[in-house]
């Protein structure tokens, strides 16, 4: 749990740094964004911290640490936001959510797929080398579309 905690913690200042570094409208998209996962995270975190042998008291400063994570990032991404300009903020927001990106993919790939069914039963690399190819090319996509909704 306390792995499973760092990670998520570091995925959520990055993810309220790059709020914080945004402007309006995609502030807005990067908020509906934080708030669509915190939920679920905040509730798998509880359920591991609960299942483990945490005491109370280490449990309780351990979600403190979650739930601070976002605010501190947002006042960071607030500050490099006053210290940057144009396309050095862009450059900088897009390193940001790549990485908080990687660390939910680490995550959610060595701890949330571990014990799927899909994991269990697939005892094959190959197939799992299939389903990240396809994932990388939905990636890949989804970037494509965005570069040119920007550039048109």
């Amino acid at each position: 749990p306390l792995i499973m905690t760092i990670m998520i913690v570091i995925c959520s200042f990055l993810l309220g740094t790059a709020l914080g570094v945004s402007g309006t409208l995609s502030a807005v998209m990067v908020f509906l964004a934080i708030m669509a996962h915190k939920g679920s995270a905040s509730f798998a975190l509880a359920l591991t911290m609960v299942k483990s042998k945490m005491t109370p008291y280490q449990a309780y400063a351990a979600f403190i640490c979650f739930a601070l994570a976002t605010p501190l990032g947002i006042v960071l991404g607030s500050l490099v936001h006053h210290y940057l300009s144009g396309h050095t903020t862009l450059v900088f927001k897009a390193i940001v959510i790549s990485m908080a990106s990687g660390v939910f993919l680490y995550l959610a790939t060595t701890h949330g797929l571990r014990h799927t069914p899909f994991v269990k039963n697939c005892h094959c690399n190959t197939n799992f080398l299939v389903m990240l190819v396809w994932l990388f090319i939905t990636i890949g996509v989804s970037v494509l579309m965005s570069y040119a909704h920007y550039v048109h």
